[in-house]
């Protein structure tokens, strides 16, 4: 077989496994929260960037607005400093607060090096929404780095961090103290039958 015909069938094979693997994701969606009292756990998936970036949690709000903002752990006004993308796989990191059902979550991406990229990312400002892609399905957020400009400028990988958010349902006091009370009834019950 021809070896020209071989290249082009590959690089068939590879725009088809890249078209699907971005069809996941929907760049510009928001991150909303599925449930009531749910904790928020981010781990690292990965990184493929030439420059160094500090990926932040805000807080919670609305779709165009931080509400309930996270505690400043890093730079002042980003919020959780949650990675690093140069960093490379860390823990998980359980995101300060508790959420409710419809709740936004909002992130930063603060481009720290090299100091002419220098730039901040954030899903609660409209212009940059776009820099980031929600695979809501998969529960992964994807960052891009670099700003799409008029003579092209972002590469659009989404890959320049990935990291995955898992929500927790939170047990709350109320619903606790009443399963408690339902098993000891029932424990009480089983020792009066025997």
């Amino acid at each position: 077989m021809n070896s020209s015909v071989l290249n082009v069938g590959a690089m068939l094979c590879a725009l088809v496994m890249s078209t699907s693997a971005a069809a996941d994701y929907v760049i510009g969606a928001p991150v909303i929260v599925p449930a009531d009292n749910s904790a928020v756990t981010i781990e690292f998936v990965s990184a493929n960037a030439a420059y160094t970036g500090e990926f932040s949690f805000l807080g919670g709000g609305t779709v165009v607005q931080v509400t309930m903002p996270a505690t400043d752990t890093g730079e002042p006004g980003l919020g959780q400093q949650v990675y690093v993308n140069q960093g490379g796989p860390t823990d998980a990191v359980l995101l300060q607060g508790t959420y409710d059902q419809g709740d936004v979550l909002h992130f930063a991406y603060r481009i720290v090096a090299p100091l002419e990229a220098a730039d901040v990312l954030r899903t609660d400002v409209a212009a940059d929404v776009n820099q980031f892609a929600w695979d809501a399905q998969n529960g992964l957020l994807h960052v891009e780095d670099i700003r799409a400009t008029s003579d092209g400028g972002s590469d659009n990988d989404f890959n320049d961090i990935i990291v995955r958010i898992t929500f927790t349902t939170v047990p709350t006091p109320g619903t606790a103290l009443l399963t408690i009370l339902g098993l000891l009834v029932t424990f009480r019950g089983r020792r009066r039958v025997a």
